[in-house]
């Protein structure tokens, strides 16, 4: 029985604090042409055993503010990369929100700051209100506004997390790309994958976006769950 589920969920959440820190970067290659799967039929293969899952670091309440504001930092780094005289507000946060709660509670404090909501596809294909874009300064503040306020109790990955992520990228994800036509660029060694996260510059794709096959795809090579 293949174990997708646990490891495709630590593979969301390390992307996720890629994406949060701005600094991860993803190489994608367009598959070609004689592609073996179609939008109806896409190729799974065996889940290798990778053992369980490490644990995360225990943080102190003050290691764990530190990251917090950290993030918020790089953050308000990308308003001000654009709005050089932005005034940046006092901290909104009031405590960390749930994770099955967090979209919604974005989606309504985006609308509060006048954010027009976009539109989120998932693995399946299904489509729901989610994420905004701001084309103004204020728009900007009141993006970061958000997301200073609804926000989880996240924490850099250790070395052991980055392992076991490099093992189910390039043991099961890369090959499963593979086996479906896709190809990807060679992956730095696991050396260097840990030593340089979040600026290794590699993480495997599909190079689809948006087209049926590409939720084929990752229904039967899940990235994230």
């Amino acid at each position: 029985m293949r174990k997708h589920s646990s490891y495709a969920a630590l593979a969301a959440g390390l992307l996720a604090l890629a994406v949060l820190s701005g600094c991860a970067s993803a190489d994608t290659a367009t598959p070609p042409a004689e592609a073996s799967a179609t939008a109806d039929e896409a190729v799974s293969i065996e889940m290798p055993d990778l053992g369980p899952s490490p644990a995360p670091d225990e943080l102190t309440d003050a290691e764990r503010e530190a990251v917090r504001m950290g993030y918020q930092d790089q953050f308000w780094q990308g308003v001000m990369s654009q709005y050089p005289d932005a005034v940046r507000p006092a901290d909104p946060f009031t405590g960390y929100t749930a994770p099955d709660d967090m979209q919604n509670a974005l989606n309504e404090c985006f609308l509060s700051q006048g954010l027009t909501l976009g539109t989120t596809i998932d693995a399946e294909g299904n489509s729901s209100p989610g994420g905004a874009e701001a084309s103004t300064e204020q728009q900007s503040i009141g993006m970061f506004l958000c997301h200073a306020r609804i926000t989880g109790p996240t924490q850099p990955p250790n070395d052991a997390q980055l392992g076991y992520i490099y093992d189910y990228l390039t043991e099961f994800l890369v090959p499963c790309y593979e086996a479906n036509g896709i190809q990807n660029p060679a992956p730095p060694t696991r050396e260097e994958f840990v030593a340089t996260w979040p600026h290794q510059n590699w993480f495997p794709s599909t190079g689809l976006f948006g087209d049926e096959r590409e939720y084929a795809v990752n229904r039967a090579c899940p990235s994230a769950e």
